[in-house]
Order: structure tokens, then C-alpha cells, then sequence
């Protein structure tokens, strides 16, 4: 479908390290890396595990910065690790992460969903902490996971 073609595919050896990984964590969501570099222009992907432990099938939102997902009035702002004194912080703009708005997970279950983060040729070389929010629709329960992305 279109919306596989926008975000790519998750390989089976990423989802399969992921699901293993996310098993053994009393966490419920989970990204491959916390940390990325990339340069302007750059765009990459990195992938977001989500685990269903609740009773029932349920569909999680997925929210970021740029991604309407419905997580209720969450803060989605990404914000600066380190603002130079004297300087204004960076505009977040430059910096687009999206993903799927919502996923269906059958309970006991755990997907694999790839986020692209895409950098535009304006962005400040600073690092961002991007925060990904995943709520549970029938408990409205929220996880949250941040990404720390260096522009050189």
C-alpha cells in the first residue's frame, strides 16, 4: 500500500532483533538507536517497537512532532540538548519525523514500525531530542521514547 511505499519496509532481521529485544524489556516501546547523526539533506529511518501487553487487541496512536496521531494534548515539541549562551535555540522545523498515525497490535503482540526523520538543508548543526509518543486507544496509556539526533 502507499503508506508502506512512504516509510519503506521493515527488514526481518531488524524486526526480528527488535521483537526479541522488546521481550525480555519490562518496556512497552522501544526505538533501534537513541542516538543518530545525519547532515542536512540527510534522511533516515529508524524503527520504533511496540508491545501489546494489555488483555485485548488495540490500536496504538503514534505521535511525533509532525505526525497527527491522537495521543491526547501531549507535548510533542522537540527541544535543544545544548543552546550556545547568548544564541536563540534553533527552530524545529527543519527537522520532519513521521510515521504511521496508528497500528493495530493483537495482544501479546509486537510490531515494528519504521519513523523517517528527514532533514532539511536549513537545519542548525546542534542536536535535538525528539520525543515519540505511542497511546494505547482502549486505556489511553502512553509511552514515550526519545530520539537524540546530532546535525553536524
Amino acid at each position: 500500500g502507499g503508506v508502506t511505499a512512504q516509510f519503506g519496509e521493515v527488514s526481518d532481521q531488524m524486526k526480528k532483533e527488535m521483537i526479541d529485544r522488546l521481550k525480555e524489556s519490562a518496556t512497552k516501546v522501544m526505538l533501534n538507536v537513541y542516538e543518530l547523526e545525519l547532515k542536512p539533506s540527510d534522511e533516515k529511518n529508524v524503527y520504533l517497537a511496540i508491545k501489546n501487553d494489555l488483555n485485548v487487541d488495540d490500536t496504538f496512536n503514534v505521535c511525533t512532532k509532525n505526525n497527527g496521531g491522537s495521543c491526547g494534548s501531549v507535548d510533542l515539541t522537540c527541544s535543544f540538548v545544548d543552546v550556545p549562551a547568548g544564541s536563540t535555540a534553533p527552530d524545529c522545523s527543519d527537522i520532519t519525523v513521521t510515521t504511521f498515525k496508528d497500528k493495530q497490535i493483537i495482544r501479546g503482540n509486537i510490531e515494528v514500525l519504521p519513523v523517517k526523520i528527514k532533514i532539511s538543508s536549513g537545519a542548525k548543526a546542534t542536536t535535538y531530542m525528539i520525543p515519540i509518543v505511542v497511546s494505547a486507544s482502549s486505556t489511553g496509556e502512553q509511552q514515550r521514547a526519545d530520539l537524540y539526533l546530532t546535525v553536524k
